[in-house]
Parts: C-alpha cells; structure tokens; sequence
C-alpha cells in the first residue's frame, strides 16, 4: 500500500500526546524531531509519522477553555488490513472520556 494521510483536530496538550503514544503504538521506541512535534516511528516495513501543530485553545465561554492541537499522520507501508488494525489501536489509545 502506499502512502496515507489522516488530518485530526485532537483535544490533547502536546504534554498528553506525549504521555499516551507509547501506549497507542505498543512501544516507546520512535524518535521525535522539531521540539517533539514530529514524531517517526517504524516497525519492520512500516513506517509512521505524526506531525503535530501548535497548541491551539479552543473557548467554549470564559469559562470553558478547551486545548486542541491538529495532528497528521502519515502511514507508509501498512496492508490494507494493517492500517485498519493500527488506526483502531491509536484511536482507542487515544480516546477520552466513558466510551
């Protein structure tokens, strides 16, 4: 397969995108570059790479400020069944809240 792009808009600091990728990719080890909003991570022949913006606020009210950041994620290399089966990974990793 070849490259694919997933453009999100994520309700994380990059502090709490930072804390929970290991967990969404099965392993700690990749490399960031650019202060750490470029992450790379490879495993055999695929290859990923999340490229995360600026730190943005998005306010509700006064009151309600809420961090978002948007995140690319380039896929390389993945079957078609192993891009699903990674995407579902990092988005339940990612997932806040009861569900």
């Amino acid at each position: 397969m070849s490259k694919v792009v997933v453009e999100k808009e994520m309700g994380y600091t990059q502090a709490e995108f930072h804390r929970v990728l290991p967990k969404a990719l099965g392993s700690g080890d990749y490399k960031t570059t650019l202060e750490g909003r470029e992450i790379v991570f490879e495993n055999g022949k695929t290859r990923l790479t999340i490229t995360l913006s600026d730190q943005k606020i998005r306010s509700i009210t006064p009151l309600m400020r809420i961090p978002y950041m948007e995140v690319s994620f380039i896929f390389e290399g993945f079957t078609t069944e192993g891009l699903e089966a990674f995407r579902k990974k990092l988005d339940r990793s990612f997932q806040k809240g009861g569900g």
